[in-house]
């Protein structure tokens, strides 16, 4: 073989794929430091699971049909850790009002945000936008550093405004009494 393709940085704990050029009547022994080769051993196409942060490669080495081998390639690999991500506390609100999500911090300094759903949301690329759910609603944020990312979760839970009803009008004279009352009909 005369190259590997395959990308030369990778987050921890991902799965990528590898592959060399094809030629006939021969099969690919690979070689992983690393990570580990989940599938496609003995091809032109693997599959890495590549494991903690730090530095690994990647080599193959072509068998002929007769036996003769061919000359060893390999490619450095870069591990890298994924960023650290933290949506923040769940929190209970009544309807209509609106509240603070993210972490503290939400990700590291430099990383992009995006919450989703991206809806009932100041901006949905802050690391701390307000939040104005009209029902419970999970907000997931993911945390991207260019070449990694991460996901986390917060759950707002909407409960409804009480609502209340002192009963039908009444007229009453001066200095008079009535007893107001209605059905109790919020939470």
């Amino acid at each position: 073989p005369d190259y590997i393709i395959g990308p030369p940085i990778v987050c921890e704990n991902t799965t990528e794929t590898y592959s060399t050029d094809t030629i006939d009547g021969y099969t690919f022994n690979w070689a992983v430091s690393g990570g580990a080769i989940v599938s496609g051993q003995g091809s032109t196409t693997i599959d890495v699971a590549w494991g903690n942060v730090g530095a690994g490669t990647v080599a193959v080495m072509g068998t002929s049909s007769c036996g003769c081998p061919s000359t060893i390639i390999d490619t450095n690999i870069t591990i890298l850790s994924a960023p650290t991500v933290g949506a923040g506390l769940d929190f209970t609100i009544c309807e209509g009002d609106s509240v603070q999500i993210g972490g503290a911090p939400t990700g590291p300094a430099g990383t992009a945000f995006a919450w989703v759903p991206n809806i009932n949301i100041t901006d949905s690329s802050l690391g701390n936008p307000f939040v104005f759910p009209i029902l419970t609603q999970d907000y997931i944020v993911t945390v991207d550093n260019g070449a990694c990312s991460a996901n986390d979760t917060t759950t707002i839970t909407v409960n409804a405004q009480p609502s209340a009803d002192a009963g039908a009008d009444q007229t009453i004279c001066n200095s008079g009494t009535v007893t107001l009352g209605g059905a109790p009909t919020g939470p």
